[in-house]
């Protein structure tokens, strides 16, 4: 990573600076696929955005996940949508 940044001329970040976040929509906007899978990804983001999106990459737990992924089924802290009323989403889903 560090070699193809100074490539690149793009100053090096610092280890574990990245937040969760930070690093998916990066590693997004360098995806080469279908424009389908990339919308697909985009969703997935913007979902565990709120609960582990602000946290650095380093600090990020398993317990982190299994509690971002419980409260992805019950809905909490999901943005309203017109098709589904305050439910949260299948776990058919959030295990994809």
């Amino acid at each position: 990573m560090l070699r193809a940044d100074l490539i690149r001329g793009v100053s090096p970040r610092r280890p574990g600076a990245d937040t969760w976040q930070a690093y998916a929509q990066r590693w997004l906007d360098g995806y080469a696929g279908s424009n389908g899978t990339r919308v697909y990804i985009q969703r997935v983001i913007n979902a565990m955005a709120p609960y582990i999106g602000a946290v650095p990459l380093v600090e990020i737990r398993a317990t982190d996940l299994a509690a971002a992924y419980r409260d992805l089924e019950n809905g909490t802290r999901q943005a309203p949508s017109t098709k589904r009323a305050g439910t949260g989403l299948a776990t058919s889903t959030v295990v994809r």
